[in-house]
């Protein structure tokens, strides 16, 4: 689970861009209602103001809303899905009325329940096929597309091993996963701060799994903010990570093999034998203490992590060979031959020691495969190798010190 980092100037852009274009879209956007609303009107603003009594300010703030506001002004996504929130009674008390509606084309009218016209008509679909109803170059060109575009999220924040590049030319960008579904919560449907840039598989699995929560009983009975039950939710990748550290300096979550030998497992080496891999170990995700641990469990389950990284065996089993081949000792070896290439007899030694922390960090990370440059940037199977090569790292620390001690 990565942690969908967002600067401030971007974020004043995104919140203004997606403001302007819903705006815009509510007051323009006609809904082929058979009789007109008590304003004579039929377009959705007035819809919304005539159902549910929403104006123009209770909108921006279901817009603009986040988890955990970060802007003095946003309001809270967590409090829409309250069931005494003012704004999810009126919602369920209207979502099953039944309003005729008439579609060119059609014969005769249609009864539709304003939960069906809510999905069809609140603006998610034209935001995600691109339908412009304004001339102003702003507003007209905000779209999905544009959205993932400018948040620029490559690798799939809930998985963290696919690469959800968007397309330079329009034709491709990443899924957009709805953190509270647009079926149940249709009124959270073009909330900015619910979407959620993704894999196509982590979409499909974090959708099935909420769902299955929110039919259980227990839930269902509940009238406190659900939130407030940690077996409802995943990691809200806007503000939670794997990577959040607890009072310990521990992350909250990381990925370690473990053998299925127990005695085994706190010394972590290649198998001699390639063909024993899968027999001799397995992968899985430790999870330490910490305020969101029970959402951490939730997202593995969502989105299968334990199962989907144990087939990660190629690129483990690459990982562990090369480290085991080019352990410490042979990059120490290699870097020596490069700073005597490169420095005079004469460099001292404080200059030798320095250049050489340098080369074998870099040494390290070109024999294990890892990017180099790569900074904060996110890539596929980061956190799943560092995390292996941390324990690695421990374990040859701790075999070293055995030695001493043995002596």
């Amino acid at each position: 689970m990565i942690k969908i980092e967002i600067d401030d100037q971007i974020r004043t852009e995104i919140e203004t861009l997606h403001w302007k274009w819903f705006w815009n879209y509510v007051q323009k956007k006609e809904i082929p209602l058979v009789k007109p609303l008590k304003n004579g009107k039929r377009d959705v603003f007035s819809f919304l103001e005539d159902i549910f009594g929403w104006n123009k300010d209770a909108l921006h703030s279901l817009i603009l809303a986040e988890n955990e506001p970060k802007a003095k002004n946003n309001s809270s996504l967590l409090d829409y899905i309250a069931e005494d929130n003012d704004i999810r009674k009126k919602y369920l008390n209207k979502k099953d009325n039944k309003i005729s509606i008439k579609k060119r084309g059609w014969k005769s009218p249609q009864k539709h329940t304003v939960h069906q016209i809510m999905l069809e008509y609140f603006g998610y679909e034209a935001f995600s096929n691109g339908v412009a109803l304004s001339e102003v170059p702003q507003i007209k060109n905000w779209n999905a597309y544009s959205f993932t575009k400018t948040l620029n999220t490559n690798v799939c924040p809930y998985c963290g091993r696919q690469y959800i590049f968007t397309i330079s030319d329009g034709n491709g960008r990443p899924q957009i996963d709805h953190f509270y579904p647009k079926e149940e919560y249709p009124y959270l449907s073009c909330s900015l701060y619910n979407f959620i840039p993704s894999c196509s598989l982590c979409n499909q699995q974090k959708s099935n799994v909420f769902n299955k929560y929110l039919k259980d009983d227990k839930i269902k009975k509940k009238k406190a903010l659900i939130a407030k039950d940690n077996f409802i939710s995943t990691l809200y990748p806007y503000a939670e990570s794997f990577e959040d550290k607890n009072s310990k300096g521990e992350s909250y979550a990381k990925f370690h093999v473990f053998y299925k030998e127990p005695k085994q497992d706190e010394f972590l080496d290649t198998p001699k034998s390639k063909t024993s891999l899968n027999d001799v170990i397995s992968v899985g995700i430790k999870v330490n203490d910490s305020p969101i641990k029970d959402k951490i469990h939730n997202s593995i389950e969502a989105f299968h992590l334990n199962e989907l990284y144990s087939c990660h065996k190629i690129e483990l089993e690459d990982l562990l060979t090369r480290y085991r081949n080019y352990s410490k000792p042979k990059i120490d070896e290699i870097t020596k031959l490069i700073v005597n290439a490169q420095l005079s007899t004469q460099a001292l030694d404080d200059t030798v020691n320095q250049v050489a922390k340098i080369y074998t960090k870099r040494i390290k990370r070109t024999i294990l495969g890892l990017p180099l440059g790569a900074g904060d940037k996110q890539y596929p199977l980061r956190k799943f190798k560092e995390d292996i090569i941390e324990q690695l790292d421990n374990t040859r620390q701790k075999m070293q010190e055995e030695a001493k001690s043995s002596k």
